[in-house]
């Protein structure tokens, strides 16, 4: 019964994205390159040098132009064979290390599709992975949102360990970057203020303008925040002077 009444509701002029067996609905699955929930390993084996390559990477094209100057050369030098692409040797996060063998001499060169920067965090790090944390950090986005765009591309991504743990240096980064920023503000601030002959008791005065706020709604009922945030800016040069965040968790 429960077969025939499935076929029939599959019967209409819209017809469902399902079929029928054996009396139960059955989802199709859509194709392999669109399947979101895949998941990448982070780090191929540095101990195979043949791994395939398969979908698509983020390239630094001064770290290609290298890459290929450097097959130019060894292709003037060796007349044995020709340089071939054999695989992906390394890889972390959405960077990678591709290499390419001589099919006559076996030499092998290597080269890497991001360069690693410093300032960010302690150590250095891949150029594209800081760059990709970066960008979803300044349009709200998180991890999930990378991973679906990535897999959309064929890129693969890095994991969410490593997503959070690049994400908290950007932060202090960022932090540091605000204080000096603050700091700067506020030296000219009180230059502007020596050179006008604004003083109160001795100490030079400057005029500051203030601003808080916390987010409030109201549909069917009303509440405030358990956050907020206020301001300080400067009236002569309309800068950021503090910023300060109390929160109640």
């Amino acid at each position: 019964m429960l077969y025939q009444s499935c076929s029939k509701m599959g019967s209409g002029k819209n017809k469902r994205n399902t079929h029928v067996s054996r009396g139960k609905f059955k989802k199709e699955q859509p194709p392999q390159r669109w399947n979101l929930k895949k998941e990448h390993k982070e780090n191929v084996n540095p101990a195979c040098p043949t791994n395939p390559l398969e979908g698509s990477r983020i390239i630094n094209l001064g770290q290609l132009g290298s890459f290929v100057s450097e097959i130019a050369s060894h292709s003037q030098s060796c007349q044995l064979g020709s340089m071939v692409l054999i695989g992906e040797t390394y890889r972390s996060g959405m960077a990678s290390i591709l290499s390419a063998k001589c099919s006559g001499c076996r030499m092998e060169i290597a080269f890497s599709t991001s360069q690693k920067i410093v300032g960010v965090g302690t150590g250095k790090r891949w150029e594209c992975n800081v760059a990709a944390v970066w960008g979803q950090m300044s349009t709200g986005g998180g991890h999930a949102h990378l991973r679906e765009a990535m897999s959309i591309l064929g890129i693969p991504t890095m994991t969410k360990k490593a997503f959070m743990a690049t994400e908290s240096a950007i932060d202090k980064c960022w932090w540091q970057s605000l204080e000096e920023s603050m700091r700067e503000a506020a030296k000219e601030e009180k230059r502007l203020a020596i050179e006008k002959g604004s003083y109160h008791e001795g100490v030079p005065a400057i005029t500051v303008i203030l601003d808080a706020g916390w987010s409030k709604r109201s549909h069917k009922h009303s509440y405030n925040a358990k956050s907020g945030v206020g301001i300080i800016v400067g009236m002569e040069t309309k800068k950021l002077l503090h910023i300060g965040v109390r929160n109640k968790y």
